[in-house]
């Protein structure tokens, strides 16, 4: 078997094995759980997932690079591809034969490979990694890959589009800055190699692998890069949907209990109350029969508008029904969620009085209760808030309701005037 048959059957087999590593890697990633960004958000989120807005995705202020892929299967399948790339080198040189004046430095480069990958992909805690330490990795990867090029025959190395690897870990690791630096080191460097040739290949026709092996840098660069970003809007559009109302942009009912439940555990801790709000609208269903739904709908909205402008930048609010919204307001207490409330109440009559033309006056019904005075866990805070809405009903909406509280303002029982009633 000639020497030539003998290199392209192990570089078939390097190719194999490559790939057969990055699969199982895959596979073996999809048991973990899921990526950081998806995980649900609210008042209990880190800060910096509702830095510039609650109601978005966590996606683009994710403090992981990986979030797209979720960094342990990120690590484990560029891990498994470095080590079956190092077998795959070490064996074929072995077996082919072909460079064996090299082959103690090709060897050696094998055993550095094999400790910087111990030391990236299973050595550095969490709390370390850095764009430092993947900055160091990509240079070191192509150093030493830069060094077997040089060993292999520098411009006819047969190893040279291995230079692509480093580059591609790093552009779908969600860093498309990186991979684009990477590509340019890695191209600068190849040329580097070339251009040192004592041979000087400068010939059209020796230059064309070169020119070949660029172009895989770059293409898989590029393509790793456009991957990346249309994986990251995926994950934005996917966490959006999991945790907001489209119709209102507002937080959806699955996250009520799990935010409650954080500043349930919160609010034992400081001692500090908080308060719980319960906005039902009045007379949607006339809207709906006399205007149509998609009236309804734009009224809808237009409540949501009005709840996001009335509370804090900590405070969040939630879709909960068709037309009732739930508004957690941390740290504060009832005369403070009262004002919030009222304003609320103020704003819905405001949009109703807009509309005026409308058979169906846009009014609200809410009711108010604060931990823990009304309740010490979540299911207690729904029901007592859930009661107090209805009771706010009952009383001849376009109110407010604590439950169970004494009376707190004498007003005059009309539609257009707050008041505070109890139940019994």
């Amino acid at each position: 078997m000639s020497t030539e048959l003998i290199f392209l059957l192990v570089s078939a087999f390097v190719a194999g094995l490559i790939m057969i590593a990055g699969l199982f890697a895959l596979l073996a990633g999809r048991r973990s759980t899921l990526p950081q960004g998806l995980q649900p958000v609210g008042p209990g989120a880190p800060s910096e997932a509702l830095a510039r807005d609650k109601y978005v995705s966590t996606v683009e202020t994710a403090s992981s690079p990986v979030s797209w892929l979720g960094p342990d299967r990120y690590r484990s399948t560029i891990g498994a591809i470095w080590w079956a790339t190092i077998a795959g080198v070490l064996i074929s040189v072995t077996l082919t034969d072909v460079y064996s004046e090299a082959q103690v430095q090709i060897s050696a480069l094998g055993v550095l490979a094999m400790i910087g990958v111990v030391a990236f992909h299973h050595l550095i805690p969490d709390r370390w990694r850095s764009p430092a330490t993947s900055i160091a990795e990509v240079a070191s990867a192509i150093g030493l890959l830069g060094g077997l090029v040089i060993l292999t025959g520098r411009g006819a190395s047969p190893f040279a589009p291995l230079l692509v690897l480093p580059v591609l870990g790093v552009a779908l690791g969600g860093r498309p800055a990186a991979g684009l630096v990477g590509a340019l080191s890695a191209s600068l460097g190849y040329v580097a190699v070339i251009a040192t040739d004592p041979n000087r290949p400068f010939a059209p026709a020796e230059l064309l692998p070169a020119a070949v092996v660029l172009g895989v840098v770059w293409l898989g660069t590029i393509s790793s890069v456009v991957f990346a970003a249309q994986q990251r809007r995926l994950q934005a559009a996917t966490l959006e949907l999991s945790v907001t109302d489209p119709l209102t942009g507002l937080f959806n009912r699955a996250q009520i209990y799990v935010a409650l439940d954080q500043e349930v555990r919160r609010s034992r801790r400081s001692l500090r109350p908080f308060c719980l709000l319960m906005v039902d609208m009045d007379g949607l269903k006339r809207i709906n029969d006399t205007l149509g739904h998609e009236r309804g709908d734009t009224v809808i909205r237009g409540i949501a508008g009005v709840i996001r402008r009335s509370i804090r930048t900590v405070d969040s609010a939630y879709r909960y029904a068709g037309d009732e919204f739930v508004i957690l307001l941390p740290e504060t207490d009832f005369a403070g969620a009262f004002v919030v409330a009222e304003k609320i109440r103020e704003g819905a009559e405001d949009l109703g009085a807009a509309s005026a033309r409308e058979e169906a006056p846009t009014t609200v019904s809410i009711g108010l209760v604060s931990h823990p005075e009304d309740g010490s866990t979540d299911e207690e805070l729904m029901l007592a808030v859930d009661r107090a809405m209805y009771a706010a009903k009952a009383g001849g909406k376009n109110q407010i309701s604590g439950y169970p509280r004494p009376l707190r303002a004498a007003t005059p029982p009309t539609p257009a005037v707050s008041q505070v009633s109890a139940l019994g």
